[in-house]
């Protein structure tokens, strides 16, 4: 559904043909997907981190992959009750991220 009608959603760029790449479609829409309709899940850590900006964003998830930058609307999260707090080395943490929250950094193809 993402592919089709909405690939600015997961950060793919069509050309003017409406073709993507297919290593950079594959690699966005398998990962960001489920994401980008439900949410993120700490996976295999008890919290789900989050970085203060986006430069440590890139250097974080820059170390094994071309990195996709979400953003987080904290604040419209923290009026909704969720619960944020840091850990002993800086880290954000909080429980989930629900997708109504989430939002592709428009920045992403840039880098």
């Amino acid at each position: 559904m993402i592919l089709r009608h909405h690939p600015q959603k997961i950060g793919l760029e069509l050309d003017q043909q409406g073709w993507a790449d297919n290593d950079d479609m594959m690699q966005k829409s398998q990962s960001l997907s489920p994401i980008l309709e439900q949410c993120i899940q700490p996976q295999n850590h008890q919290h789900v981190h989050l970085s203060r900006d986006i430069v440590t964003a890139k250097q974080v998830g820059g170390r094994h992959v071309k990195p996709v930058i979400l953003q987080v609307d904290s604040q419209k999260m923290h009026q909704a009750g969720f619960s944020f707090f840091i850990s002993e080395n800086g880290v954000w943490l909080t429980d989930t991220v629900p997708a109504a929250f989430l939002f592709l950094y428009k920045h992403n193809n840039k880098y």
